[in-house]
């Protein structure tokens, strides 16, 4: 498995940092929101995308041969604020105590520095991912090399395959693309008058800038005047627009391996910056000194006044590491700030905003107990069955290979199933499927392109199940190796403050993502078992918390007598919707209806519903309107949420926990239709997620209560995952079933189901 360098673009990032996040400053004045920004974009990559190494490239405020070239280049650019010029040399020593490496040389830019250690990399057998606002970097796409665009809501992986289905051109074309067309932020020229449409045309039409002049005659009219007289300038565009390979810096990937902070130095600066919702995300919490009581410096760094701390869960993670009572808190400032969505301030200041806001009931009966529980549960961790992964990763090779004869006698003969060009070949050209617009590097074999073809030649499913396969031994099999301690224990960390909605997340690994929908993906279960002989695990559930919960909410007489019945609430809501007796709902029937009762939550629109089950967009409509007008109750409390949350600003949750929606006061209809989504659908997820947080504390209680050696080891989503001794199977699977239930006392009720194996799998 090749290793993979992350190299960030440290101007670009950092300037959508500070353009992107509120303006933050210390008590003392110090400008931090770009240095907060960068770290806060940082984290999820690092954390998504598990690079092996890791540094940033940055310019330096000097001309460059760039400017030797062409006087003018970046003349319209605008200076650095004032206020981001003053954090940069703070983010570098922030860089610093994380021990990420960062470079820069005069006379060059951090793009060129950034096209040297992708080339680099790839000298040394190394693949390279960089991250970058900028889409000047595409042109370094490669079979080694893929850019991570950071947009404003998301960030996109950009491989070969993707440049041309997005561009319809070569990342390579890309530099004669902006040749013909300029780049007004660098201010580089282009062929004056030839703008991004009839630039692409003519990189389509002739391949490249070279063949646009050879090719000259052929073009006619005002272009052709254009193009002969903006020559010049087109060629020297190119050499402005192309990334140079070479910088003379000295780089070896191996130097870059990721390292651990110099924490005393990072902690220190993360407080001076009062950073502090930050710290558990980039820090441990420091070992305690031999002997019962914290390190002099972790007193120092964690405690505050009346027991006020921050992150209490990695604290007592320790205190379960180093078998000592849980060291005194009464709260916990993350969690604070996070309930009250905002930065971290005065601890008292806090407590009375959220007395203030209803938000302490939330805040001492759930959130601050379910940090003891977390703190346990990664502690002891869930074991894998080490052996068994191995076989299990084996058996997916032995798969894999089965698959790759399967295509090749299917296509009629052998090729890399792995390259879209050769994949595209032997669709497109030999087999005669239909196909897209071929460019230079080949035709589009994209998810979409290939479930369209699904049904025209059994190839296709064949690549299908190979990619799938491809990713499930790549992400889970060779990942979970990866993250697995010397006695075979996962340790995921559960985080308690990334989520608008309360829900709970995991990552290092992140298991609420096993796969289950696949005999395989499901069968990557089977390796989680308990960590002692003779020991079990119980596994419980709730059916349908969400639907129930929406129910209870809108109150809808339906809906809520439907689930009474005992029946099946979705073959129910196929009968109302469709308008049948129940015993003549048909399979399509009851999974269209499933889709509707789901996506209702989710406050799905028709469009994504005709997507989702394969069926035009006036026909998801119908089962929309049908329904809403047979569940009148959620109609009305549709209706009436949006028309609250207009009112107050924000929705709550059963628990009092609020969710504030600003979008719903925007003139941009995408913002504002965002807003009203998730008004409808908010109080729902919010309250299932507080229920299941309720429901795992109080089976931690009972569990202690009753001195039982059974431990809470797994949540994900609305499952929970015990492990205990065999004796003790019968009493924890109705202990657990209990609490689940009678966690909170909705109508109609909630039901959970527990069951007990000998490994996830066989409990599930």
């Amino acid at each position: 498995m090749e290793k993979e360098l992350m190299v960030l673009d440290g101007n670009s990032i950092v300037n959508r940092a500070f353009y992107g996040v509120k303006p933050l400053s210390t008590r003392e004045g110090i400008p931090t929101g770009a240095v907060y920004g960068f770290l806060s974009i940082l984290r999820p990559l690092l954390d998504n995308y598990k690079p092996d190494a890791l540094c940033v490239a940055f310019d330096v405020h000097a001309p460059t041969f760039r400017h030797e070239m062409f006087e003018a280049y970046k003349g319209t650019r605008k200076g650095m604020p004032e206020e981001l010029q003053t954090q940069m040399p703070i983010l570098k020593e922030m860089l610093d105590a994380l021990n990420i490496p960062r470079f820069e040389l005069a006379g060059y830019e951090a793009d060129d520095l950034l096209g040297t250690i992708a080339e680099k990399c790839a000298q040394s057998g190394w693949h390279c991912a960089v991250v970058t606002g900028d889409r000047d970097s595409f042109q370094l796409v490669s079979d080694t090399v893929r850019v991570l665009h950071v947009g404003n809501k998301e960030t996109k992986p950009y491989n070969r395959e993707r440049i041309i289905e997005e561009y319809s051109l070569t990342p390579e074309q890309l530099i004669d693309l902006k040749a013909l067309m300029g780049d007004s932020s660098d201010n580089i020229p282009g062929v004056p008058g030839v703008g991004e449409k009839t630039a692409s045309d003519l990189m389509k039409k002739y391949s490249s800038l070279d063949k646009v002049y050879e090719n000259i005659s052929e073009v006619t009219g005002k272009l052709k005047e254009k193009l002969e007289n903006g020559k010049e300038l087109a060629y020297i565009s190119k050499k402005l627009a192309i990334i140079d390979k070479n910088v003379p810096i000295e780089f070896n990937p191996e130097d870059c391996i990721r390292k651990v902070a110099n924490e005393p130095v990072a902690r220190t600066l993360f407080y001076k910056l009062e950073f502090a919702k930050l710290l558990d995300k980039w820090l441990t919490v420091s070992k305690p000194d031999a002997g019962d009581n914290l390190s002099m410096f972790e007193a120092e760094e964690t405690a505050l006044p009346d027991g006020v701390v921050r992150n209490i869960k990695e604290i007592w993670r320790t205190d379960f590491q180093n078998n000592r009572p849980l060291t005194p808190c009464t709260a916990d400032i993350s969690l604070s700030a996070w309930l009250l969505q905002r930065p971290e301030t005065d601890w008292d200041k806090m407590q009375e905003e959220m007395k203030a806001n209803n938000l302490l009931p939330l805040f001492n009966d759930i959130e601050m107990p379910l940090s003891e529980v977390l703190a346990s549960m990664e502690y002891y961790g869930i074991k894998v069955d080490r052996e068994q992964l191995r076989v299990y990763g084996e058996a997916l090779d032995v798969e894999l290979a089965a698959i790759e004869k399967a295509v090749y006698e299917s296509a009629g003969e052998k090729f890399n199933i792995g390259s879209p060009k050769q994949l595209g070949e032997v669709l497109f050209e030999r087999l005669q499927l239909p196909h897209g617009k071929k460019n230079k590097s080949g035709w589009s074999t994209d998810v979409d392109t290939l479930n369209g073809l699904k049904k025209l030649h059994p190839v296709v499913s064949e690549v299908l199940k190979y990619r799938g396969l491809s990713k499930l031994k790549s992400t889970y099999v060779d990942g979970l190796f990866k993250c697995m301690d010397d006695t075979d224990h996962i340790h995921s960390t559960f985080q308690m403050t990334t989520t608008i909605t309360g829900r709970l997340s995991s990552t290092d690994p992140n298991l609420q993502n096993i796969p289950i929908r696949t005999e395989l993906g499901g069968q990557l279960r089977r390796m989680f078992v308990p960590s002692k002989p003779d020991w079990v695990l119980v596994d419980a559930d709730y059916s349908q918390i969400e639907l129930r919960v929406l129910a209870f909410i809108a109150d809808d007489a339906v809906m809520k007598a439907a689930f009474a019945s005992g029946e099946d609430i979705h073959a129910v809501t196929a009968s109302q919707v469709f308008n049948v007796p129940q015993n003549e709902v048909t399979a399509t029937m009851r999974r269209n209806a499933k889709a509707v009762n789901f996506g209702i939550v989710y406050g799905i629109s028709a469009f994504s519903l005709a997507e989702d089950l394969g069926v035009s967009t006036s026909e998801a409509k119908s089962y929309i309107t049908a329904y809403l007008e047979k569940y009148s109750g959620v109609r009305a409390y549709m209706h009436d949420i949006v028309a609250q949350a207009r009112q107050d600003g924000y929705v709550t949750t059963l628990f009092g926990r609020r969710r504030y929606l600003p979008e719903l006061a925007s003139s941009n209809f995408n913002l504002r239709s965002f807003g009203e989504r998730a008004a409808m659908n908010t109080p729902i997820q919010g309250s299932a997620a507080d229920i299941i947080k309720r429901a795992m504390i109080n089976v931690y209680n009972r569990i202690k209560a009753e001195k039982l050696q059974a431990r809470l080891i797994l949540q994900v989503h609305d499952e929970l995952i015990i492990e205990c001794p065999d004796s003790e199977k019968e009493t924890v699977a109705k202990l657990v079933s209990e609490e689940m239930e009678n966690a909170y006392p909705l109508n109609p009720s909630l039901v959970s189901e527990a069951h007990i194996g000998a490994n996830w799998l066989e409990a599930k």
